[in-house]
C-alpha cells in the first residue's frame, strides 16, 4: 500500500512537467497537480502516523477519519486559495492554515496520548516521526505564502523548493 505515495506523487510531477495538471488565474500559473497528489498522499501518510501510535493497541477509526478528512480540508482549502484572486485567497489560506492546526492538534494530544499510553519507547518513536512530519509540513505554507500565490516573494521561474519539498517531505525521508 505505502508504494502508491511515490508512484501517485511521480505520476502527478510527470503531469505537470508535460505542462498538464496547470492553469493560469490571475496572470499566475497554478500547478493544481500538487493538490491532486497531496490529496492522496498526504492523507495516507497521516494514517501511517496514526498506526504508528496506535500500534498494538485498538485502532480509533473515528480519530483516523477525522485526521484524514480533515487533511483533505485543508488540501482542497489550498487549492481553493490558489485558484482564487484577492481577497478570497487569504480567506482560503487562513482556513487551510486553521486546519492545519486542528491536524497538529490531533497528533501532537490524543494521538500523542495513545503512544505514549504504549510505553515509553513506543511514545519516543511516535515523537520523532511526528515531529520530523511536523516540522516539515510548516515549510508547506511558509513557502506558499511567499511564493507566486502569496506575497510574491519567489517567482514560478525561481520557485523551485516545492519539488524538492515534495520529493523529500511526502516520502517522508531524507
Amino acid at each position: 500500500m505505502w508504494s502508491v505515495n511515490p508512484v501517485w506523487s511521480g505520476a502527478a510531477y510527470m503531469a505537470m512537467a508535460m505542462g498538464q495538471a496547470t492553469t493560469e488565474v490571475a496572470g499566475r500559473t497554478v500547478f493544481y497537480g500538487r493538490y491532486i497528489d497531496w490529496v492522496v498522499t498526504t492523507p495516507l501518510l497521516l494514517l501511517a502516523l496514526a498506526l504508528t501510535a496506535m500500534y498494538r493497541g485498538p485502532k480509533s477509526k473515528t480519530l483516523i477519519a477525522g485526521l484524514m478528512a480533515t487533511d483533505v480540508i485543508m488540501i482542497l482549502s489550498g487549492l481553493a486559495a490558489d485558484l482564487s484572486e484577492e481577497p478570497m485567497r487569504w480567506v482560503w489560506f487562513v482556513f487551510g492554515c486553521v486546519s492545519f492546526g486542528v491536524i497538529l492538534y490531533m497528533i501532537w494530544w490524543p494521538l500523542y496520548d495513545i503512544a505514549k499510553s504504549r510505553g515509553p519507547r513506543h511514545a519516543a518513536s511516535f515523537r520523532n516521526v511526528a515531529l520530523f512530519l511536523t516540522v516539515l509540513w510548516f515549510v508547506y505554507p511558509i513557502s506558499w505564502y511567499i511564493g507566486p500565490s502569496g506575497i510574491g516573494l519567489v517567482d514560478t521561474t525561481t520557485d523551485w523548493f516545492p519539488l524538492y519539498r515534495d520529493a523529500v517531505f511526502l516520502q517522508g525521508r531524507l
